[in-house]
């Protein structure tokens, strides 16, 4: 039953916004309302794991490194999700995520460290 996968890759992301988000103000802060950089870009490297638990049942891990070149910024990035096939074409999921970056970049400057946690449960049908 143990059909253990382990991947490695990496890739290169782009981003950019031809227009400035609209800004929001709460508490005399004023912040973009979404993430608005211009010509953003990452290199990363990932490594991710699938390990079934039972025959219903599947561990996914991932841990990817990457590099933000506008910043000289490294950043890190845990993901691990549980899921489970109750069906042929549908499951539920826990998705927990973790990201770290040292140095990211805002619209017109650089800006200090950034970290984001998430945790999703996801109902997932497959057509």
């Amino acid at each position: 039953m143990r059909d253990e996968k382990l991947l490695f890759g990496g890739g290169y992301f782009f981003l950019d916004f031809k227009k400035d988000a609209s800004l929001y103000s709460e508490n005399n802060i004023t912040e973009s309302s979404y993430y608005d950089p211009i010509n953003f870009e990452t290199l990363y490297f990932y490594g991710k794991s699938t390990m079934p638990l039972t025959a219903d049942l599947k561990l996914v891990s991932e841990v990817r490194f990457s590099y933000i070149p506008k910043s000289d910024g490294l950043g890190e990035n845990l993901f691990i999700m549980l899921v489970y096939n109750y069906k042929k074409h549908r499951s539920f999921k826990v998705d927990l995520r973790q990201v770290y970056q040292n140095k990211t970049v805002e619209r017109y400057r650089e800006a200090g460290r950034f970290w984001a946690y998430n945790i999703s449960i996801l109902y997932w049908m497959n057509f």
